[in-house]
């Protein structure tokens, strides 16, 4: 586009309008404008849920996980983790076990996963101490006084096991305690079948007192629904491993290169040990949080579409409008395209001002929605006191070429149809 088409395109918009049209051209950039502040808006809600289930589970799990390759019990654990431990980009490690049990109470029996942990160094893995809600996460018995127990004798008149036993603590997930019924203090009964069975003589499933000493909410539904959380000590006693343990959990000084550093283990360690970061581990969900956000961009979109039909009509009419002018600038040698152009241009300019203008009240109404918390939620049932949105300004620039490619595509047949003009006929036109 040249300096004749911007200088005749400015004019036709200034100027020499008629009343019904220039409300469509208002209505057609207004109509960009919305769908584009729409789909910020959107998008911004849908990146900002996506940072609150990050930001979850980089809270609740560690960044890097190592495991034995064929998912056997590491024996000599040690200097695995001083090696991990000395990888670029680890800030600390820490040896966990897992296992599967149930847990049995006067009110239910429930499955679960328990995660043996060291509690004195899981702060420097994860911030599961910092989201305790009742009690702590110390692993230590206490009396209904809250005093410190040695560990002997019942803590209550409900006594599954038939006398008095070492009693250790266990930390629950909230919908986990809410499922059984209990509260910190109450016991429960850890119960583990022991992957063995004879018709004749059959052995009884290995079982463990357990007094809650703490409860934790992640935010996380089937966090807070599946695990519970032992000491490591209790963890390998039950799985009969000795001094084993399971896995090496390790957190790095930047998440969102854990990747890059899982990899650089992987490579270390050789084939014996399998690291894994955390985004792989949870690649389904951010797939999913991703199709979902992929799917409301082309809801909104239709928005813009319909806008775009607008500046079609719109452009029509103007050419209908001008055709007489367009006869008297072919008839002085102006050429097809130049014309072509004009129109062309009309139209892109309507888009690009309601693309600017969408983009600039969508930023804002995004960023004040965050900041001033318009949006409520119920914590209990959303685990989030309000709506969040963080502007993505990839996905800004990314809404804005969408909507002027979609505009540009709608301004192709009436600029086409402008330069097909016959000049005689378009002079003479009335």
């Amino acid at each position: 586009m040249g300096r004749f088409e911007l200088a005749v395109a400015f004019r036709y918009l200034r100027t020499g309008r008629k009343g019904f049209l220039r409300v469509v051209t208002w209505i057609s950039m207004g109509g960009i404008a919305l769908g584009v502040a729409s789909l910020i808006v959107v998008l911004s809600v849908m990146e900002g849920l996506q940072e609150n289930v990050r930001s979850r589970i980089l809270a609740n799990n560690a960044h890097i996980m190592v495991v034995d390759y064929l998912r056997r019990p590491i024996a000599d654990w040690r200097p695995l983790l001083a090696e991990i431990e000395g990888t670029p980009g680890v800030v600390a490690a820490s040896p966990a076990v897992y296992l599967e049990g149930m847990l049995v109470n006067r009110s239910n029996t429930i499955g679960a996963v328990f995660r043996g942990i060291d509690p004195d160094s899981e702060a420097r893995i994860t911030s599961l101490p910092d989201l305790v809600i009742e009690g702590d996460f110390t692993f230590r018995p206490k009396d209904y006084t809250g005093v410190v127990r040695d560990g002997e004798g019942p803590l209550s008149e409900y006594d599954p096991l038939g006398g008095t036993d070492t009693v250790h603590g266990v930390v629950l997930g909230k919908e986990l305690a809410y499922e059984l019924a209990a509260v910190v203090g109450d016991e429960v009964v850890l119960v583990m079948p022991t992957g063995e069975w004879d018709p004749l003589t059959p052995i009884p499933p290995k079982m463990k007192k357990l007094q809650i000493t703490g409860i934790v909410s992640t935010g996380m539904y089937e966090y807070d629904a599946q695990l519970a959380y032992i000491d490591i000590a209790l963890a390998q006693e039950f799985m009969n491993i000795g001094d084993k343990v399971t896995v090496i959990e390790a957190r790095v000084q930047d998440p969102f290169a854990a990747a890059e550093v899982a990899d650089a283990l992987n490579e270390k360690l050789g084939g014996a040990y399998h690291a894994r970061d955390w985004s792989a581990m949870n690649e389904r969900l951010f797939a999913a949080l991703e199709m979902e956000k992929f799917a409301m961009f082309l809801v909104v979109i239709i928005v813009v579409l319909v806008a775009a039909f607008n500046v079609v009509s719109n452009l029509i009419m103007l050419v209908v409008e001008k055709t007489k002018d367009v006869g008297v600038m072919l008839s002085f040698g102006v050429r097809r395209s130049q014309v072509g152009g004009v129109f062309l241009t009309v139209g892109l300019v309507l888009g690009g001002l309601g693309t600017v203008v969408g983009g600039v009240v969508g930023a804002v109404l995004a960023w004040l929605l965050e900041k001033y918390k318009f949006i409520q939620l119920s914590a209990e049932i959303y685990n989030m006191d309000h709506l969040p949105a963080v502007v993505s300004w990839g996905d800004v620039v990314l809404i804005g070429a969408a909507a002027m490619l979609i505009t540009l595509l709608s301004t192709l047949y009436p600029a086409w149809r402008a330069s097909r003009l016959d000049p005689l006929e378009a002079i003479r036109y009335e």
